[in-house]
């Protein structure tokens, strides 16, 4: 039972890292996707199977198990999904649901079934962020804790993808020295990602936490510091002459950049 849990679970990092990184080359694969295009756009659904055609992908909002309704849209409507869409979607839905205009009973039923698909679908992410282990990269998170929900989203996402996150939250417990479990854990990381904004760049810890690898990185030669810019801020002289990942204007493409870095 363990062995197959274990092996659903590379399985579906494995898949979603490949989607992430060729996601502008290749189909997307089974499983949840966000529409892209089309009169869904936005929608979070689960792409099941193909019609016999092989033109079309079908696709159900809401689980395939429960639901007899189905779409058939084309596959260039389709992408991989982050966490941020599948927060930004839920909070949408809730919106609805909760706002002053009426809406149908068939169209509340609908919309409570695609809730639940994002919510099995979160579940399943942070599980599989918090026990499974990386295969690749060890990435320590520098970053300040008022930027505590974009990092959240970030470390899911990169374990999903097959890398190990350090983030402070999962990693110290109760009653540990912090400062001996941060430096443990830059000391034994691949590499650093470093979350800009305008609380970290005055922050002091985070300054200590990415110059200590930064160092590191000039003396070995290799990089091992990586910027990415959350939020519009005034970037550190240190680490102007880096190209950063950008997720200011579209989380996906910043953390596409992020991944394929990683892959080198």
């Amino acid at each position: 039972m363990m062995n197959s849990l274990r092996e659903r679970e590379i399985n579906s990092a494995t898949t979603y890292f490949r989607n992430i990184c060729f996601m502008k080359k290749d189909r997307v694969t089974w499983g949840t996707v966000k529409i892209i295009s089309g009169s869904h756009k936005g929608r979070i659904g689960s792409y099941d199977d193909d019609t016999d055609d092989n033109k079309y992908a079908i696709v159900y909002f809401g689980s395939p198990m429960y639901l007899s309704e189905h779409y058939e849209l084309p596959h260039k409507c389709l992408a991989p999904i982050s966490t941020h869409d599948l927060t930004f979607r839920h909070e949408e839905i809730f919106k609805t649901l909760k706002g002053e205009a009426k809406i149908s009973v068939s169209k509340q039923a609908e919309l409570f079934a695609e809730l639940t698909l994002i919510n099995n679908e979160m579940g399943e992410r942070m599980f599989t962020a918090r026990l499974t282990a990386g295969k690749t990269m060890k990435v320590f998170i520098s970053h300040s804790s008022k930027d505590e929900e974009f990092v959240r989203w970030l470390a899911v996402d990169l374990a999903n993808a097959g890398h190990t996150p350090w983030l402070d939250e999962w990693e110290i417990r109760v009653g540990e020295s912090i400062p001996s479990k941060v430096s443990q854990g830059i000391k034994t990381c691949d590499a650093m990602i470093v979350v800009l904004s305008e609380h970290a760049v005055i922050s002091r810890w985070v300054e200590n936490e990415w110059q200590a690898k930064y160092w590191e990185e000039v003396t070995e030669g290799q990089i091992k510091v990586l910027p990415v810019l959350a939020k519009q801020c005034e970037v550190p002289t240190l680490l102007m002459t880096k190209k950063y990942a950008d997720f200011t204007q579209s989380y996906n493409d910043g953390l596409e950049s992020l991944l394929i870095a990683l892959q080198n």
